[in-house]
């Protein structure tokens, strides 16, 4: 037979008779995503070529200006002038050249990229060049160091922002074009080991990303 304090328990009440407050688990309640966000859905090989000859052109009228501006000497030399086809840029060229582009790249209204944004311009410069038989990866060759702390500086605070409905507006980057842009297989150790690092830090269901990955 039960013991009244078990009874009590069991109907939620105290031994003294009054009611006990049940602690009923509060729901996670998920965030709401908002999908009609203008995202691509795949990477624009011709967008980032032109991204960085639109970049080049302007880069190369402010290195003329300063150039005309500097005191006329024997050590007066001609200003660097970046080459708009990105195809035809030396490594060391394109390596300083996406440094800067990393804080001097803007869009057409003349205000800077997005985080994300700028991130998905890159993999499409470097689909671009993949495309077009050039094989140097700017995000993994030992060449594009400099390059890749540079980008890192301008990711590493980024976290998608919520609009004003309290929507979480998602990136614009997703797994597939890592995969289109050959940042994720075993295409050199560099991209199978960053490829595993990946999936070991990628949160998600393991059947579900076992079914995915075979």
């Amino acid at each position: 037979m039960k013991s009244i304090e078990q009874l009590c328990k069991a109907l939620a009440v105290n031994v003294d008779g009054c009611p006990q407050l049940l602690q009923q688990p509060v729901p996670e309640q998920p965030v709401p995503v908002q999908m009609d966000r203008d995202l691509p859905s795949s990477l624009k090989p011709e967008e980032g070529a032109r991204v960085w000859k639109a970049w080049a052109q302007v880069k190369n009228e402010e290195l003329l200006k300063e150039a005309e501006n500097r005191p006329a000497g024997l050590g007066r030399r001609k200003p660097m002038q970046f080459r708009e086809d990105v195809l035809s840029v030396s490594i060391a060229e394109l390596n300083y050249g996406l440094c800067l582009m990393t804080k001097e790249a803007r869009k057409s209204d003349g205000s800077p990229f997005e985080a994300d944004t700028l991130y998905y311009l890159f993999l499409c410069i470097q689909k671009y060049m993949f495309d077009n038989d050039r094989i140097d990866n700017v995000f993994a060759d030992l060449y594009y160091s400099k390059f890749l702390e540079k980008l890192h500086d301008v990711l590493k605070n980024w976290v998608p922002t919520v609009s004003p409905l309290g929507y979480v507006i998602p990136s614009c980057i997703c797994e597939d074009m890592l995969w289109e842009c050959k940042q994720l297989g075993a295409h050199s150790p560099s991209t199978l080991l960053f490829t595993l690092m990946y999936f070991n830090t990628n949160y998600e269901d393991p059947c579900k990303r076992f079914r995915r990955m075979h």
